[in-house]
Formats: C-alpha cells, sequence, structure tokens
C-alpha cells in the first residue's frame, strides 16, 4: 500500500521536522488521513503551547501550507479546536450547518491521488466489497486500518480480519464530508484556518 510505503513516510517526516524546526518545535506532526474520494491527504498537527488565538493558528497553518505546497491538506488535532471552542463531538452538526455555505466550493484532488484510490481499491477488494464504492477517509494504524464509506447516514462499524491484516469499516454521512472539505478548500483559498472557517457556524 502506498499509505504504508516508505516514500511517503519520508516525505511526511522531512515535513515534520522542518515544521518543528521552523515554529520552534511548536507545530508537532501526530497524523496523517487520507480521503480518497477527494483525492487528497490531510497532515493533522498539535500546537505545543499552552494558549493561542485564531490568529495564531491562521498563521501556523499558513506556515505548514508553505512547507507542504500541492502536496497536502492541513489540520489540526482536536485539543487545538477544544481551545477556541469548537468541541469534536459537535462538528458534525457545525458541518450540517455549515452544508449550504461550502458545497459549491471547488475541491480538486491533490499530488497523491492516484496512489491513495488505488490503495482504496485494495482495501475493498479485501473486505470483498464492490472497488467503485466512495472511500471517505483510510486511516492506517498499528496492525489496522479504518476504512470509512460515503452513505446517506451513518453505519454500523464491522471488522474485516483476514491473513493476519484487520480492516474496520464503517459508512459515515456524506453531507457532512462534503461540507468539511468546502471548508477545508475555502479555508486554502482564502488564507485562513480550517478551525476559522468551521466558525463560521
Amino acid at each position: 500500500m502506498f499509505l504504508r510505503s516508505k516514500l511517503l513516510s519520508k516525505r511526511i517526516q522531512e515535513i515534520a521536522a522542518k515544521a518543528a524546526a521552523i515554529s520552534e518545535d511548536v507545530l508537532l506532526f501526530e497524523e496523517f488521513i487520507a480521503l480518497p474520494h477527494y483525492g487528497s491527504v490531510i497532515l493533522r498537527f498539535d500546537l505545543k503551547k499552552e494558549q493561542y488565538s485564531l490568529d495564531e493558528v491562521d498563521r501556523y497553518e499558513n506556515l505548514l501550507r508553505s512547507l507542504v505546497g500541492e502536496a497536502f491538506l492541513i489540520d489540526f488535532m482536536g485539543s487545538v479546536y477544544r481551545k477556541l471552542g469548537i468541541e469534536p463531538q459537535k462538528l458534525p452538526s457545525i458541518l450540517e450547518e455549515l452544508y449550504d455555505s461550502y458545497r459549491e466550493e471547488p475541491i480538486f484532488p491533490l499530488a497523491y491521488a492516484q496512489e491513495i484510490r488505488e490503495d482504496a481499491k485494495e482495501l475493498l477488494r479485501f473486505c470483498g466489497l464492490g472497488e467503485d464504492l466512495p472511500v471517505w477517509e483510510i486511516q492506517p494504524e498499528e496492525g489496522e486500518i479504518l476504512l470509512l464509506l460515503l452513505a446517506e447516514e451513518n453505519g454500523e462499524p464491522h471488522t474485516v480480519t483476514k491473513d493476519g491484516s484487520c480492516v474496520h469499516v464503517m459508512e459515515v454521512e456524506q453531507r457532512s464530508c462534503r461540507s468539511l472539505m468546502g471548508a477545508a478548500f475555502y479555508a486554502r483559498r482564502k488564507n485562513i484556518s480550517l478551525l476559522r472557517a468551521l466558525l463560521r457556524a
């Protein structure tokens, strides 16, 4: 799988090291998530500061964008959202509220779209599912993978285990996902943080 390749790992490690260096260790890389249907990989960071403003979050996100160029999207961990007024568990209702604001925002695939879409097909085959199903998210973790499929509404999770590999599969409501991607590309276009774009709700 491309998502577990040395090529991707090395690229992310390089970005993480540069981010830490230019921010004096404020920016800490935490995880990456692939979004095959929309052709993007998101790098998620934490802010190692006790306090920060929304303007600072904007500045740090733009700093990260300058490092990744057209290769990745950028986001922060839930702890950053929480400090500035968005509880992660409230995000689905916020995204539903913002759906009309961002549904027309252009979304385009980034650098690794083809590779992560091939990974999605491989995982769908592994799970005995049709290759054309829209995959919202792939999150590789130690010894297992989370696979989220776009659907009309949220579904019950199930697990496929085979040949020593484990994939957790679940359907997620597609309107919220479209809203989130629209907000991410709006933020990118306006040079603001995704967090600020979500605070419009």
